[in-house]
């Protein structure tokens, strides 16, 4: 699993023109956040962190003040899933089907991967996995599914179709 690391920032000094921050790696104790950035509420430094930028390579919802402890629960529970999930996590969420909250609760059980790089390849595999265009889709779908043209052409170039003189197509049968 990749690493999500926060540059995380004392925010009292960062409007002052001065950054104070570091690098934290993900899950981290706020304590320790709290600790190096000397956010003990005083005059000069205040109580308030800012997260300036991250390495965030699963795609979670991390903006300029979010919750560490959130943070930490989610890249805990993040161990939990599967391989699979866990490397198509961002495409998923940019998906918008599930939010971070709903796959983690489900553990990522809501997706099939398909290991198919085209959906002409995932039709392929659907037709025969329901043993058969009829069965896939039904008779009465396969003419608005099928691509005629395209077989007509094909039979076409195999030789045995030719145009006669009378405009009309002949089959050699022979």
């Amino acid at each position: 699993m990749e690493n999500t690391a926060l540059y995380i920032a004392n925010l009292r000094l960062y409007v002052g023109g001065e950054i104070h921050g570091r690098w934290f790696t993900l899950p981290v104790s706020p304590h320790a956040v709290f600790d190096y950035l000397r956010l003990d509420g005083s005059d000069e430094y205040g109580e308030e962190w800012i997260i300036l930028d991250a390495e965030n390579p699963y795609g979670l919802p991390i903006h300029e003040y979010s919750d560490i402890s959130k943070l930490n629960h989610y890249v805990l529970q993040l161990d939990e899933l599967d391989e699979t999930v866990l490397k198509n996590l961002s495409s998923i969420l940019s998906n918008g089907s599930e939010t971070l909250e709903e796959i983690l609760e489900n553990s990522g059980d809501n997706y099939h991967f398909t290991y198919e790089s085209s959906m002409e390849d995932v039709a392929r595999e659907f037709i025969e996995s329901c043993g058969g265009v009829e069965e896939a889709i039904g008779a009465d779908q396969i003419e608005y599914y099928f691509d005629f043209e395209k077989l007509g052409r094909d039979m076409k170039l195999n030789g045995c179709y030719f145009e006669g003189n009378d405009g009309h197509l002949i089959e050699y049968i022979g």
